[in-house]
């Protein structure tokens, strides 16, 4: 009987949570359009991709679309990707975020509750219903973050099955890139001066050498793939098309730096940037001028480029470090459906009872991330809080320590490649849910500690 009860209490949660998340996802299916932005296209065909696009999105639609195929049930090859995000990456996010905080309070109650909010949160819903690689960034860095939160366990497979999960984190959003080196170094300061017998060491180094031997082998393999097919090594080129919105004000002095083609190429970008400003006209245009008048290839406008802006941003760091602020500020201080585009009218505004809870939630978050002494308690006073509050419990201290790392690193890489504006709530979408998490998780263990204060006061009376 005492199994079988066990069974129940762990089983229950997920059983019910899989019930709650389907249903959901069933209305947004029947009431909500598919949303196909202008980069969906690129993602499509996964032989053909560039040095720009990687492959872990173009992986996961090839996998949902031979299954279509190999069963066939729609010609909408649209509807089948939004289905297998909604009903198997989704269903899937809300049961690892129950399964991280499970890990970290080894609370059932909370944990159940915040994979039930993960299911009205509209802002992240919202990308499960569209050809971005949001969701697939969310399932990927969930799975990686609960089995390194297992490492302690001193279990290889764990190491290698994180590993493998990283890279496709990698290949589906490469601002990871370094975070799968960043982690290991982030456990060793934040937990081994505690250590007194050394076995932390022993028990991890073998683990932390796995993990990241198969981060650098699996990206290392992406980068040399576009080496021998485009002359660019690198997981992406996109970097430098990025790093324009910071230097795009610096091109008017720039100093010559003696290469002759960085210089032609500073100069024609200058020029097309003066005509077109941010239209994707002036990139397209400053490259096809490439091509015609020095014959250069992608690859190599991608690398003059890059050198261009980064030699731009050590020529003048203070016009580059002063725009930082605002985009970090950008990147945290705003929640807009703009992502969901027309489904905003048609669901939200929806007098239903589970577009009523989606509406509460979305306003809620919308006060939370945009006033900005609501941002200060959920992104300063919070994390503090929790840390102080979970202090002597060295591996709860530590998973929430990892957590609010990943949260802050994916912050500096985006914020600093990027101004990039509205595009900064795609940005911030894949941890989203981990710093309502860290939100949540102050509040719980600040009731926790008043109700411990106040229990005897009360039991006194009684």
């Amino acid at each position: 009987m005492n199994k079988r009860r066990l069974f129940i209490k762990k089983i229950g949660p997920v059983f019910f949570l899989i019930l709650i998340g389907v249903a959901v996802r069933v209305f947004i299916f029947w009431l909500m359009h598919p949303g196909v932005h202008t980069d969906s296209v690129t993602f499509f065909f996964l032989n053909e991709l560039d040095m720009v696009r990687t492959p872990g999105y173009p992986i996961f639609m090839e996998f949902l679309l031979s299954i279509n195929d190999l069963i066939p049930i729609t010609t909408d090859y649209i509807r089948v990707i939004c289905f297998g995000q909604l009903f198997f990456l989704g269903v899937l996010n809300s049961l690892l975020l129950y399964r991280i905080a499970y890990l970290l309070t080894r609370k059932r109650i909370f944990s159940l509750l915040m994979g039930i909010f993960y299911n009205f949160n509209y802002f992240i819903i919202g990308f499960e219903f569209q050809l971005l690689t949001e969701t697939l960034s969310i399932t990927l860095l969930f799975a990686v973050i609960v089995l390194y939160l297992q490492f302690f366990k001193g279990k290889k497979s764990l190491a290698l099955f994180a590993g493998i999960l990283m890279v496709l984190l990698i290949y589906t959003r490469p601002t990871f890139l370094l975070l799968g080196i960043f982690s290991p170094i982030l456990t060793f300061f934040g937990f081994y001066p505690r250590e007194k017998k050394g076995s932390f060491l022993k028990k991890l180094t073998p683990l932390w050498i796995l993990f990241i031997a198969v981060n650098i082998i699996g990206a290392g393999g992406w980068a040399l793939r576009n080496k021998i097919k485009f002359d660019y090594f690198g997981i992406s080129s996109l970097m430098p098309y990025q790093l324009r919105y910071y230097t795009n004000p610096l091109f008017k002095k720039y100093k010559p730096s003696g290469n002759e083609k960085m210089d032609r190429v500073a100069e024609i970008y200058a020029e097309e940037f003066k005509k077109r400003k941010h239209s994707s006209a002036a990139v397209y245009n400053f490259s096809l001028r490439l091509k015609k008048e020095l014959g250069l290839t992608d690859a190599e406008i991608a690398s003059l480029f890059g050198k261009v802006n980064l030699k731009l941003i050590r020529d003048y760091p203070g016009d580059y470090l002063k725009r930082v602020p605002a985009s970090v500020l950008s990147y945290y201080r705003q929640y807009s459906p703009y992502w969901t585009g027309g489904n905003k009218q048609r669901f939200l505004h929806n007098r239903a009872i589970i577009p009523g809870l989606f509406r509460s939630f979305f306003l809620f978050y919308t006060q939370l991330f945009t006033n900005l002494y609501f941002l200060a308690v959920l992104m300063i006073a919070a994390p503090l809080i929790l840390f102080f509050l979970v202090h002597k419990n060295r591996l709860a201290f530590h998973g929430w320590f990892i957590i609010v790392a990943v949260i802050h690193y994916n912050c500096l890489v985006s914020t600093l490649t990027t101004i990039a504006g509205i595009n900064n709530l795609r940005y911030r979408a894949p941890v989203e849910p981990l710093i309502l998490l860290v939100f949540y998780a102050a509040i719980f263990y600040s009731g926790k500690r008043i109700w411990r204060i106040f229990k005897p006061k009360v039991e006194g009376k009684s």
